[in-house]
């Protein structure tokens, strides 16, 4: 290791601009592999092309007439009744800050599975660059590495890019570049560049507009870059002006949502914050926040729900292992073997956003193991870095990058093998991208489509470009569906496995195709519906 450390920080005639080179080069690679094996498994899931659903609607009143759950956040988009350019969407929780930022790219790619999963690789690979850079300029390109592969090896981390949790490697993204900004500036502090000031400031605002979490990252970078700028008081005016400024769309779609529609900020949206409601009890709120740290740092649960499961589970390994690098690095810190100020500060940032996202589990019954990507990345850091400690620390490092690596890539074989014997776990099944291809079939084409139920309509109105009208309801709604029946002719009605029953109670179609996961789970049927029977599709 010491070998190749040297070799990494740019000894034996190679420059350090070479080893950054070489790690990025292998780190992008590595995550290409990652992203083509089983490229397009799971199938489009309904929270994955939710921010991309809205592109259409961008390009066309029309689609933007088209369900899609909007709120009413751009107040001066309001005035013709028609809610075409979002800034949040459907949740006060993040912004569609990817959307836009995303747009261009399906322009030119296309709408469908492949273009989602190659905008949502792209993306996490700039996140896992910027941090593995991050990490390089301080503690050295070996480091640097072992948390690429660490990272890019975590089931979790590639499959959230394939379901829903693309949010917080935006928030990745910008919390890093914030910090590459504030490291110059740190560097530079007699007199730090403007542009340092510049982006910083947006970089920090942006990762709080990717999600709410990042705010718990946005506080010590905040606090940062104050002590850094304090000197420079028109910097400092910058730095804190390019956030407000970087913030602003969201500030003004919150002040348009609640002169329109105030009853959304109501307990922030969601039940477990309202003051009125009983405390949980401190042993029921710590048994559930260990249960979520376990299944994010130990048992890689998130990755198991979307595949169909783990059955192996390395929980107490990886957890003791990472419990014996933090206490590595708390006996460092005590010895004053850190490494100078900006690493000081680093891991000082790290120790925060940890605690406070430990705190929140304790109080916010709604955080779930995706909201944890960010703390687990941070933590990852962290462990990887203590191979920059000559000694003892670098061997504990050795030894717990080795557990992970390790165990990670056993995961991940578990996790490739499940998908390919589901295809996806419910939702996020591959039968969920069909519709699309399937209402231009011969049997189907002459059917208006009819989403009686949660899973379908988002990755229909992307694939479609909005350009293919339908109806949807979150369950079936007989009075709604005869009026639909009535006036279209003929329906092909999409209804979820539990209210099949209750559906044929109600309706007499003329033919039902049924979809399931590979491993013979029924997922859903295709109920075709005519005003005057007619004889059944082949």
């Amino acid at each position: 290791m010491a070998f190749a450390d040297s070799i990494l920080r740019g000894q034996h005639g190679r420059s350090p601009r070479l080893a950054s080179v070489a790690v990025m080069a292998v780190l992008s690679l590595a995550w290409t592999l990652m992203t083509l094996w089983d490229f397009g498994l799971p199938g489009l899931y309904f929270d994955e092309v939710n921010h991309y659903a809205f592109i259409p609607g961008l390009l066309s009143e029309e689609a933007a007439r088209l369900p899609h759950y909007r709120l009413a956040d751009n107040w001066l988009d309001l005035k013709d009744g028609v809610r075409q350019y979002p800034i949040l969407g459907g949740t006060i929780y993040n912004s569609l800050l990817r959307t836009y930022i995303g747009l261009p790219f399906f322009l030119a790619a296309g709408f469908s599975l492949e273009s989602i999963r190659i905008f949502s690789a792209l993306l996490g690979l700039a996140a896992i660059l910027s941090s593995a850079s991050l990490v390089g300029r301080l503690f050295g390109w070996l480091p640097a590495l072992l948390f690429g592969l660490v990272v890019i090896t975590d089931p979790t981390n590639v499959f959230s890019l394939r379901a829903q949790g693309g949010l917080f490697w935006m928030l990745i993204l910008f919390a890093t570049l914030a910090a590459h900004a504030l490291l110059v500036a740190w560097q530079r502090r007699e007199l730090p560049p403007w542009w340092t000031a510049i982006v910083a400031g947006a970089s920090i605002a942006l990762a709080v507009a990717s999600y709410f979490v990042g705010v718990f990252v946005a506080v010590p970078l905040v606090a940062c870059g104050i002590a850094i700028y304090w000197r420079h008081p028109l910097r400092l005016a910058a730095f804190l002006a390019a956030g407000i400024i970087a913030y602003s769309p969201v500030l003004y779609a919150l002040w348009s949502i609640h002169m329109h529609t105030p009853q959304h900020f109501a307990n922030f949206g969601h039940a477990s914050l309202d003051p009125s409601r009983p405390a949980m009890p401190f042993a029921e709120g710590l048994k559930k926040a260990l249960d979520k740290l376990q299944g994010a740092l130990g048992s890689h649960r998130f990755a198991g729900s979307i595949v169909g499961g783990l059955p192996r589970d390395f929980s107490l390994l990886r957890i003791t292992a990472l419990v014996a690098a933090i206490a590595t690095w708390l006996v460092v810190a005590a010895r004053g073997r850190i490494g100078g100020k900006p690493r000081g500060l680093f891991l000082v940032v790290i120790a925060f956003v940890a605690t406070i996202h430990v705190l929140a589990l304790l109080k916010l019954t709604s955080l779930n193991l995706h909201h944890l990507i960010p703390f687990s990345v941070l933590l990852t850091m962290a462990v990887c870095c203590l191979a920059a400690i000559p000694g003892i620390p670098r061997v504990v490092a050795a030894c717990v990058v080795a557990i992970l690596l390790a165990t990670n890539s056993i995961a991940m074989s578990d996790a490739h093998t499940s998908l390919q014997r589901t295809g996806g776990r419910a939702y996020h099944n591959e039968t969920y991208s069909l519709p699309a291809s399937l209402m231009t079939e011969e049997a189907y084409r002459d059917h208006y489509p009819v989403f009686a139920a949660w899973g379908f309509h988002l990755q229909y109105l992307f694939q479609t470009r909005g350009e293919r009208p339908y109806a949807f309801m979150a369950r079936p709604n007989p009075d709604r569906i005869r009026k639909l029946l009535g006036k279209h002719g003929k329906l092909a009605v999409f209804v979820d496995r539990r209210d099949r029953d209750a559906f044929l109670a109600g309706f007499q179609p003329d033919s039902e195709t049924r979809f399931q996961q590979r491993d013979g789970q029924y997922l859903y049927s295709i109920m075709l519906l005519s005003a005057a029977p007619g004889p059944s599709p082949p």
